[in-house]
């Protein structure tokens, strides 16, 4: 027979998780988004969809910050918690570091092709040359 009270307490754990589940998955998304708007020349849009990832990372923290509170009392019962929390936290953390790094790349990529870059300044000569003919 299971114990109630350890039942409980995986439900809460559960719920913990999926809670930071869906806001990294938020967070994911928005950082995807983001990368798009500056790979089409959308750098208004991109600032928008920034304010959106601070948010979602607010969320994410609020719910970390909720699930460290809740151990004090699941940790008693599902001794194995803790660890379970840290490890989905690690995980996330790796994910966040390689969309941030690929946000970061994509950002100077989008710099360099903004106005007065190699590209545009090719381009403007070309466009000259092409006058003149």
């Amino acid at each position: 027979m299971t114990d109630p009270l350890a039942a409980a307490a995986r439900m809460r754990l559960d719920s913990l998780l999926c809670a930071m589940e869906s806001a990294e998955r938020v967070i994911v998304a928005l950082l995807a988004r983001e990368r798009e708007a500056l790979r089409v020349g959308c750098r208004l849009a991109a600032n928008a969809v920034h304010i959106r990832v601070n948010d979602a990372a607010r969320l994410y923290l609020n719910t970390l910050t909720a699930a460290k509170a809740a151990l004090s009392v699941l940790e008693p019962i599902l001794p194995e918690a803790s660890k379970i929390l840290e490890s989905r936290h690690a995980v996330f953390g790796a994910i966040l570091r390689i969309e941030l790094a690929t946000l970061a790349t994509t950002r100077m990529a989008a710099d360099c092709a903004g106005p007065g870059s190699a590209d545009t300044k090719r381009a403007e000569t070309m466009m000259l040359a092409f006058q003149a003919v």
